[in-house]
Protein backbone atom coordinates (compact mmCIF):
# COMPACT_ATOMS: atom_id res chain seq x y z
CA UNK A 1 0.00 0.00 0.00
CA UNK A 2 2.84 2.27 0.26
CA UNK A 3 2.95 5.06 -2.67
CA UNK A 4 -0.92 4.28 -2.89
CA UNK A 5 -2.84 7.09 -1.94
CA UNK A 6 -6.78 5.77 -1.46
CA UNK A 7 -9.82 7.75 -0.94
CA UNK A 8 -10.38 7.21 2.61
CA UNK A 9 -6.30 8.52 3.13
CA UNK A 10 -7.70 11.76 1.16
CA UNK A 11 -10.80 11.52 3.46
CA UNK A 12 -8.98 11.01 6.66
CA UNK A 13 -6.40 14.16 5.71
CA UNK A 14 -9.02 16.41 4.75
CA UNK A 15 -10.80 15.54 8.35
CA UNK A 16 -7.16 16.02 10.04
CA UNK A 17 -6.70 19.41 8.52
CA UNK A 18 -10.24 20.52 9.14
CA UNK A 19 -9.56 19.58 13.05
CA UNK A 20 -6.41 21.06 13.71
CA UNK A 21 -7.94 24.52 11.75
CA UNK A 22 -10.37 24.96 13.99
CA UNK A 23 -8.24 24.43 16.97
CA UNK A 24 -5.63 26.70 15.47
CA UNK A 25 -8.49 29.47 14.70
CA UNK A 26 -9.79 28.90 18.34
CA UNK A 27 -6.46 29.13 19.83
CA UNK A 28 -5.66 32.04 18.05
CA UNK A 29 -9.17 33.77 18.79
CA UNK A 30 -8.68 33.03 22.45
CA UNK A 31 -5.03 32.97 23.17
CA UNK A 32 -3.16 35.49 20.99
CA UNK A 33 -6.71 37.63 21.02
CA UNK A 34 -6.84 38.16 24.60
CA UNK A 35 -3.29 40.46 23.94
CA UNK A 36 -5.24 42.62 20.95
CA UNK A 37 -8.29 42.66 23.09
CA UNK A 38 -6.74 43.69 26.27
CA UNK A 39 -5.08 46.42 24.00
CA UNK A 40 -8.28 47.60 22.72
CA UNK A 41 -9.70 47.57 26.18
CA UNK A 42 -6.68 50.12 27.49
CA UNK A 43 -7.27 52.49 24.26
CA UNK A 44 -3.82 51.12 23.35
CA UNK A 45 -3.79 52.77 19.67
CA UNK A 46 -1.12 54.84 19.45
CA UNK A 47 2.74 55.18 21.15
CA UNK A 48 1.92 57.40 23.72
CA UNK A 49 -0.89 54.32 25.14
CA UNK A 50 1.65 51.49 24.93
CA UNK A 51 1.48 49.17 27.05
CA UNK A 52 3.70 45.68 28.45
CA UNK A 53 2.79 42.33 27.14
CA UNK A 54 3.23 41.22 31.31
CA UNK A 55 0.03 43.55 32.03
CA UNK A 56 -2.52 41.97 29.86
CA UNK A 57 -2.02 38.50 31.78
CA UNK A 58 -1.30 36.42 28.74
CA UNK A 59 0.75 33.43 29.95
CA UNK A 60 1.15 31.80 26.50
CA UNK A 61 5.06 30.68 25.05
CA UNK A 62 3.49 31.25 22.13
CA UNK A 63 2.39 35.07 22.28
CA UNK A 64 5.88 36.20 21.69
CA UNK A 65 6.04 33.56 18.20
CA UNK A 66 3.21 35.90 17.29
CA UNK A 67 4.95 39.35 18.36
CA UNK A 68 8.04 38.53 16.68
CA UNK A 69 8.62 39.78 12.86
CA UNK A 70 6.20 37.86 10.34
CA UNK A 71 4.07 36.55 13.45
CA UNK A 72 0.38 36.25 13.62
CA UNK A 73 -0.31 40.16 15.14
CA UNK A 74 3.19 41.39 14.07
CA UNK A 75 1.40 43.38 11.31
CA UNK A 76 -1.47 44.35 13.81
CA UNK A 77 0.59 45.91 16.23
CA UNK A 78 3.30 48.73 16.76
CA UNK A 79 6.44 48.41 19.56
CA UNK A 80 7.72 51.42 21.27
CA UNK A 81 10.32 51.42 23.77
CA UNK A 82 9.75 50.15 27.39
CA UNK A 83 11.27 50.73 30.40
CA UNK A 84 12.99 48.11 31.83
CA UNK A 85 13.78 46.81 28.75
CA UNK A 86 10.64 45.50 28.29
CA UNK A 87 8.64 46.73 24.70
CA UNK A 88 5.75 48.15 24.66
CA UNK A 89 2.70 47.27 22.31
CA UNK A 90 -0.20 49.34 20.59
CA UNK A 91 -2.68 48.74 18.09
CA UNK A 92 -1.51 50.55 14.92
CA UNK A 93 -4.44 53.28 14.11
CA UNK A 94 -4.85 51.76 10.72
CA UNK A 95 -4.89 48.43 11.59
CA UNK A 96 -7.54 48.98 14.64
CA UNK A 97 -10.93 47.56 12.33
CA UNK A 98 -8.74 44.50 11.36
CA UNK A 99 -7.98 43.37 15.39
CA UNK A 100 -11.68 43.92 16.09
CA UNK A 101 -12.68 41.72 13.15
CA UNK A 102 -9.81 39.38 13.39
CA UNK A 103 -9.38 39.12 17.25
CA UNK A 104 -13.26 39.44 18.71
CA UNK A 105 -14.07 36.16 20.60
CA UNK A 106 -17.38 36.27 20.27
CA UNK A 107 -19.09 32.63 18.93
CA UNK A 108 -15.34 30.91 19.81
CA UNK A 109 -16.09 28.06 21.54
CA UNK A 110 -14.11 25.18 22.50
CA UNK A 111 -17.84 23.38 22.54
CA UNK A 112 -17.81 24.94 18.54
CA UNK A 113 -14.35 23.14 17.73
CA UNK A 114 -15.37 19.58 18.96
CA UNK A 115 -19.12 20.13 16.87
CA UNK A 116 -17.29 20.95 14.08
CA UNK A 117 -14.67 17.95 14.55
CA UNK A 118 -17.79 15.79 15.18
CA UNK A 119 -20.00 17.34 12.15
CA UNK A 120 -17.01 16.90 10.00
CA UNK A 121 -16.30 12.89 11.16
CA UNK A 122 -20.44 12.15 10.07
CA UNK A 123 -19.63 13.45 6.99
CA UNK A 124 -16.50 11.43 6.51
CA UNK A 125 -18.51 8.06 7.74
CA UNK A 126 -21.49 9.12 5.43
CA UNK A 127 -18.85 9.29 2.66
CA UNK A 128 -16.98 6.14 3.32
CA UNK A 129 -20.43 4.42 2.95
CA UNK A 130 -21.31 6.56 -0.49
CA UNK A 131 -18.16 6.93 -2.75
CA UNK A 132 -17.96 3.57 -3.52
CA UNK A 133 -21.20 3.64 -5.41
CA UNK A 134 -20.42 6.90 -6.72
CA UNK A 135 -17.08 6.59 -8.01
CA UNK A 136 -18.77 3.24 -9.47
CA UNK A 137 -21.33 4.75 -11.58
CA UNK A 138 -18.44 7.02 -12.38
CA UNK A 139 -16.98 4.30 -13.97
CA UNK A 140 -20.11 2.84 -15.84
CA UNK A 141 -20.96 6.47 -16.87
CA UNK A 142 -16.99 6.71 -18.38
CA UNK A 143 -17.45 3.14 -19.86
CA UNK A 144 -20.46 3.92 -21.72
CA UNK A 145 -19.27 7.01 -23.24
CA UNK A 146 -15.30 5.53 -24.28
CA UNK A 147 -17.87 2.60 -26.04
Amino acid sequence: MYGFITIQTLFWGAYFGVVIGAFAVYYNKVVIGKFVRFLMREQAFAEENARPLGASGVRSPFIRVALRKGGMIHNILGNAPGGAGAPLYYIKPEKKDKAVRQYDSSGTSLLLVLLTAVLFLVIIAVAFQNVPEFIDALKKLYDSISG
